[in-house]
């Protein structure tokens, strides 16, 4: 990274975040999808992601302000298991989504688990596609406890899930079943896609109840028509705070300047006065963010893989500790 790109990504509207909304997808192998029309299913994924994506848009429109763009960038993360993953994968990349994949096997050992030809071709191809991959160490002795491990990943990377699922109980660790009751004990929204019935996908939520849900669980989780509910539920999970406080603390933020008109004399002053070191002329100049940055933007390079992983880092982090590091120096 060069010192004019950061100082380009320090100017403007830097401070404000991009809005991003992330949803895991979790269901069966296509074992259990033998009676399923994939045709229907994979059209029912499209347009659930469409209204998600409409619902972020009307967020990103109305509160145009508080984000850097008014289009949202939108994420399925999976863990790509030939089925109900790789359906949802599909769907997602035709709609224009960023795909993120967590793995429970490192790539290559992940890849036994498709069969030889068009499968493991889909899977490979994918893979190619994805913005970003996460696999996990698993070992084949321990398959289990690496789909269990590699369900949860999903969950911590994303915002709201999406399950197909035959809604029966659990056959085993790592489990769509497993995975649902985890979702909805960490208060996540998660439609339902019941591949048992010809009925609209369903929100299970505790967000939905008039009360306060300590510990929701699969059979007492409040439930609505996703379709219905899918505005209300994308709007809670991305609109600005409304606290008065929280709003002006934001309001704040976003007036913090990349570079201060005046120099913060005070501490320079005491240094000078308790004999640390003399007034310079570089005390009457504002640190500037750039100023700031550009050490941190020499040093990541040698520590972060030279992959899409670092090169994002790299691109987001050095401008933001730029600006918090000057404002904190001032």
């Amino acid at each position: 990274m060069t010192h004019d790109s950061v100082a380009l990504a320090t100017n403007g509207s830097g401070l404000r975040p991009d809005l991003c909304l992330a949803v895991g997808v979790t269901g069966h192998r296509l074992a259990r999808l033998q009676n399923v029309d994939l045709q229907t299913l994979r059209a029912t994924i499209a347009a659930l992601l469409s209204r998600v994506r409409q619902s972020a848009d009307a967020v990103a429109t109305q509160h145009a302000m508080h984000f850097a763009s008014t289009v949202p960038k939108m994420r399925l993360v999976t863990a790509l298991a030939n089925g109900a993953d790789t359906i949802a994968a599909d769907a997602a990349l035709s709609a224009g989504w960023q795909l993120d994949a967590c793995l429970p096997f490192e790539r290559n050992e992940y890849a036994n688990d498709f069969a030889d030809g068009t499968d493991r071709q889909n899977y490979q191809q994918l893979l190619s596609r994805t913005t970003s991959i996460f696999a996990l160490n698993g070992k084949r002795d321990e398959a289990d406890a690496a789909y269990e491990a590699v369900g949860r990943v999903v969950l911590d990377q994303s915002d709201i899930l999406i399950a197909i699922w035959d809604g029966d109980a659990g056959r085993g660790r790592g489990g769509t079943a497993r995975v649902v009751a985890e979702a909805i004990g960490r208060h996540m929204p998660v439609i339902h896609i019941d591949i048992t019935e010809s009925k609209a996908p369903e929100l299970l939520w505790s967000g939905l109840a008039d009360f306060e849900i300590e510990q929701p669980t699969i059979d007492l989780v409040p439930r609505a028509d996703a379709a219905n509910v899918m505005s209300a539920v994308v709007a809670a999970l991305a609109m600005p705070p409304g606290n008065p406080v929280d709003q002006r603390m934001l309001a704040r933020f976003y007036r913090e300047r990349s570079r201060s008109r005046t120099p913060a004399l005070p501490y320079p002053f005491l240094l000078a006065m308790t004999g640390t070191r003399k007034l310079s002329r570089a005390d009457m100049r504002p640190v500037a963010a750039e100023d700031c940055a550009a050490p941190l933007a020499a040093q990541l390079p040698k520590v972060l893989h030279e992959d899409r992983y670092g090169d994002a880092l790299i691109k987001k982090l050095v401008a933001r500790f730029g600006v918090a590091d000057s404002a904190a120096t001032y």
